[in-house]
């Protein structure tokens, strides 16, 4: 290596030194409606931006919340089942940008060490946030641990194999008894999907492969498909025609399918409205 190069290579290197951010690092869960407890943080240099967070998780038949802040990789890792769209919100406007609903509160800021978690306290909307979530009889009772371990995923998953379509007016949110499961295959990663493509007067559900979605929705925009298909291993999609879960990793697609529609429902309303979101947003041509 001639000593210009070497000059050139230690001068990016120092640069990315200087120029990460000095973030605090951890967090707490605990059960909605407990006594929030107070963090300790340690420290970590973030290359991009430093960020805080809150968001509800569904674990074992509890509402709990993991509260956070670090890097990017930090809130992937802590909050996994956040729909794939507001991922690509932030990543898109990471340097700054807020997110701020029933299930998530994202910040995140580059201007200055330290700047997400000072920033905190004035982000946080607690009237709004876990406002449509049912909260724990004794959420004291709780015990919860902070878990900030990625998501292993798998190079390919065996996937159940089913399509049904029923009339709008009959349709039910568990797939019915009567229909048999095909063989399982092996796919990139495992879909489960629903959608109308007839203005709401049948309802298509399944499971299965890339190739199975693609057949079975065409109503799904080609935008949307394509970031379906980049984000393949691990994503969850929603819209009023459709929604659309992909997995790939150590989770079953029916606890994906759980986990990430769990959000959904906080987002979109109560347990009780949410089962009605396909018999009636489905029928809405009618």
């Amino acid at each position: 290596m001639s000593v210009q190069c070497l000059l050139i290579f230690i001068t990016i290197i120092f640069s990315t030194i200087i120029s990460a951010l000095e973030c605090n690092v951890g967090g707490i869960c605990y059960g909605l409606g407990a006594i929030r407890p107070e963090p300790e943080y340690d420290t970590k240099k973030c290359e991009d931006a430093c960020v805080s967070f809150k968001c509800i998780l569904w674990e074992n038949s509890n509402n709990i919340v993991m509260e956070g802040a670090g890097c990017y990789e930090d809130f992937l890792n802590v909050c996994k089942w956040t729909p794939t769209k507001y991922k690509d919100e932030i990543a898109k406007n990471l340097k700054d940008f807020s997110i701020n609903n029933e299930a998530l509160i994202f910040q995140s800021c580059s201007d200055k060490d330290g700047c997400a978690t000072t920033l905190k306290a004035s982000m946080l909307d607690e009237e709004l946030f876990g406002s449509r979530s049912v909260k724990l009889q004794d959420p004291a009772e709780l015990k919860c641990s902070y878990n900030d371990t990625p998501k292993q995923v798998f190079s390919k998953s065996i996937c159940s194999n089913m399509i049904i379509c029923e009339p709008a007016g009959l349709y039910e949110i568990d797939t019915p008894e009567d229909q048999d499961f095909g063989y399982d295959k092996e796919c990139e990663a495992c879909i489960d999907f629903k959608c109308t493509n007839t203005e709401g007067n049948t309802v298509i559900e399944g499971n299965g492969c890339w190739e199975d979605f693609i057949h079975a929705c065409p109503i799904v925009p080609d935008n949307v498909k394509e970031s379906i298909k980049k984000n393949i291993k691990d994503s969850f999609y929603f819209h009023q025609n459709y929604t659309v879960i992909t997995c790939s990793n150590e989770e079953t697609i029916l606890n994906c399918d759980e986990k990430y529609v769990s959000f959904h429902f906080i987002i979109k309303g109560s347990v009780e409205d949410s089962e009605k979101l396909f018999t009636t947003v489905f029928r809405h041509s009618k």
